[in-house]
């Protein structure tokens, strides 16, 4: 991931038959905390959302990254002693549209 020609991080996104697989999604420290982590996970549940496909990931309990994901729409399917599994339904085209539009002009690519 890029803002301009900075990397930011990595991220996977990955199409699956029944879903979407989000998935190495780390920012620099030095990215964190200040939106980018939002703005490009809203950008990849956009894209999920245009094809009307879940999004399904997973992280490490002891990240913090899970506050994240609660914040747009994930809820926790099953957990292990080292894992949370998550998932968040599509929403309709329209809902994927303005959060679009609502994250344009950032800046970032991914």
């Amino acid at each position: 991931m890029r803002r301009s020609e900075q990397r930011l991080g990595t991220l996977s996104l990955q199409r699956q038959s029944d879903h979407m697989r989000f998935g190495e999604f780390y920012l620099f420290p030095e990215h964190q905390g200040q939106g980018a982590g939002s703005t490009i996970l809203a950008h990849c549940l956009a894209v999920a959302d245009s094809m009307r496909l879940p999004v399904r990931l997973e992280y490490l309990h002891l990240k913090p990254v899970g506050s994240l994901y609660r914040r747009h729409g994930f809820k926790e399917i099953r957990s292990s002693e080292i894992d949370c599994f998550m998932q968040r339904e599509a929403v309709g085209l329209q809902g994927a549209v303005s959060a679009l539009l609502h994250k344009s002009g950032e800046g970032f690519t991914v």
